[in-house]
């Protein structure tokens, strides 16, 4: 990206698994919700989980339009939550990826 004009950027992803899902060793249903300039994924809940999760859930957003300074600046957030069927879900671990970051890697692939 070269100049300052907005650009279609295209984030595609592969949430593999999760491990240590549970600190207190207790089954919990985890869900991880992905987000990147206001689209937003998830994956199915899991239900009765302690330690490893195998989520394996792909999805692409392919209408993301950003400026260089606004892609060098934006982030793919990935929050694990806890899913309750009557509450709001609990957040249990999140992370944030720069997409510039990802862009510097070989095969633009961030694992």
């Amino acid at each position: 990206m070269a100049n300052n004009s907005r650009q279609r950027i295209i984030v595609g992803f592969k949430v593999h698994n999760a491990v240590n899902v549970s600190e207190n060793g207790e089954a919990i249903d985890p869900i991880c919700y992905i987000k990147c300039q206001g689209f937003t994924s998830k994956t199915e809940v899991k239900k009765g989980k302690k330690g490893r999760v195998k989520f394996e859930h792909g999805d692409i957003f392919s209408n993301i339009f950003l400026s260089n300074d606004e892609f060098n600046q934006a982030y793919i957030e990935f929050d694990l939550a806890e899913a309750r069927t009557w509450f709001q879900n609990v957040s249990i671990g999140s992370a944030r990826i720069q997409l510039a970051q990802v862009r510097k890697r070989k095969g633009h692939q961030y694992s």
